[in-house]
């Protein structure tokens, strides 16, 4: 359902998704703070088709804020629509509530609390003109399947065996009530011991791919990797701390090796992983990477399963502005 002006004009656009896991509790309460704020356009939907349907009614307008309200992959699949249809004329200020499972885009941007919270702060800072001082720029990693005619928009590229990881947690995990970070703690820790125990079979946990990568400065890289990482986040799961620079993105692989798994995490955790002299680690600071091999891949928590086995290419946009009380 949609709340607010129908107008095809909008000065703050609020998109949230009922199914996303927060949602589904403090949703009611996002809805009592916009009883103050009549003015904010609201579009609601689980499916996100009905959603895209209203937001073409704004077309080419220029809103001042846009906030979207869900997960980590609700962000993920609305600015992709966004940026891929064209849809505003400039692309408006950002806001992202945390009211997902994963958050870590909110929580990067310290705009994680309950989604009520955050939004009642981000409206009051919007409409008394305060935004300006509480902003971030951030650019999206642009993710392009060789064959296929759009990209894919988000702030976190994950690859290798991490997608073996985060599928184990949605498809077996969660239906078992597993949640949030004891579904990825539980999930980490048997890939762990996959590894330890030399279980990497196709097909399993703990299977690490051979990939051949290759960076814009034409350094190559080749072999099985646990984990490719591509951000512009400063903070990601588990508290680990990502080395991020202006210009371009972070790129990091990772070699299954138990020790290099493990050093990642600490050294992550205590934001020194740039420093690492562990052999099973690259750094990067790239601007564009082509990944060959033809492995899923993920997208803030979106699975891409890329069947064809095609050449996946990763870029970057120009800097797009985010609400961060940081």
């Amino acid at each position: 359902m949609a709340r607010g002006s129908r107008q095809k004009v909008a000065k703050v656009i609020l998109i949230s998704n009922p199914l996303s896991t927060r949602n589904q509790k403090f949703l009611p309460t996002v809805r009592a703070v916009l009883d103050d704020y009549p003015e904010v356009v609201h579009l609601e939907g689980g499916n996100f088709r009905h959603v895209y349907k209203r937001l073409k009614e704004y077309k080419g307008t220029s809103p001042e804020l846009l906030i979207i309200n869900g997960g980590d992959g609700t962000i993920h699949t609305a600015l992709t629509y966004i940026i891929n249809n064209k849809i505003f004329k400039t692309m408006p200020l950002i806001a992202v509530l945390g009211g997902g499972m994963t958050n870590m885009i909110a929580k990067d941007l310290n705009t994680g609390e309950r989604p009520h919270r955050a939004l009642e702060k981000i409206l009051a800072c919007s409409f008394n003109q305060l935004c300006k001082h509480h902003t971030k720029e951030r650019k999206l990693i642009q993710a392009q399947a060789k064959g296929e005619k759009m990209p894919v928009y988000g702030l976190f590229f994950g690859g290798a065996s991490m997608v073996n990881v985060m599928r184990y947690c949605t498809r077996r995990l969660y239906s078992w009530g597993f949640k949030g970070k004891i579904a990825q703690l539980v999930a980490l820790f048997l890939y762990y011991a996959s590894r330890a125990l030399r279980w990497g079979r196709p097909g399993t946990l703990g299977y690490s791919p051979f990939l051949r990568i290759t960076l814009d400065s034409g350094k190559k890289i080749e072999g099985r990797f646990s984990s490719l990482i591509a951000t512009t986040l400063h903070r990601l799961i588990f508290a680990t701390r990502a080395p991020v620079g202006s210009d371009g993105f972070t790129f990091y692989t990772l070699k299954p090796s138990f020790w290099s798994m493990v050093s990642s995490l600490v050294e992550g955790a205590f934001g020194t992983i740039e420093k690492t002299r562990n052999k099973g680690i690259t750094i990067d600071k790239v601007k564009k990477v082509i990944i060959e091999g033809g492995y899923p891949f993920t997208l803030d928590g979106e699975i891409y399963d890329n069947e064809k086995g095609r050449t996946v290419t990763l870029t970057h946009t120009l800097p797009l502005r985010f609400v961060s009380f940081n």
